[in-house]
């Protein structure tokens, strides 16, 4: 894993999350988060998630268009948490897990040789 020395802010993380290429397809992108729950007093692990794009753009990537999953499961989050938590969909092994967008270090698009850092 490489590191560049720039850093994005974290208001523009949801953008680079939601990027498309020319063929209107999402772009896969690679995320190191930090794991973290208060109620059960548990986390500090450090995980990579490769090549995941957000869960609600699972119907525009044509090989995973007859995934029978439903909606509920792809987009609902508790109304109070939609400005933190991202659904991410692991395209190779189409796992689908929340992400509190606090808790991501670096990102890159999967494309891309090196991580930037999140600036908080």
């Amino acid at each position: 894993m490489e590191f560049n020395k720039n850093a994005i802010p974290i208001a523009e993380l949801p953008m680079k999350m939601e990027a498309f290429s020319v063929k209107h397809e999402p772009i896969p992108f690679d995320i190191i988060v930090s794991t973290c729950n208060y109620s059960k007093n548990q986390g500090g692990q450090i995980l990579l998630f490769e090549n995941v794009i957000q869960a609600k753009f699972i119907k525009l990537v044509p090989k995973y268009i007859n995934i029978s999953v439903s909606k509920s499961i792809i987009s609902t989050v508790r109304p109070e948490l939609q400005n933190r938590i991202r659904r991410v969909f692991f395209l190779d092994s189409k796992e689908i897990r929340n992400v509190n967008i606090r808790f991501i270090t670096h990102f890159k698009f999967h494309h891309e040789p090196t991580f930037t850092r999140i600036a908080y």
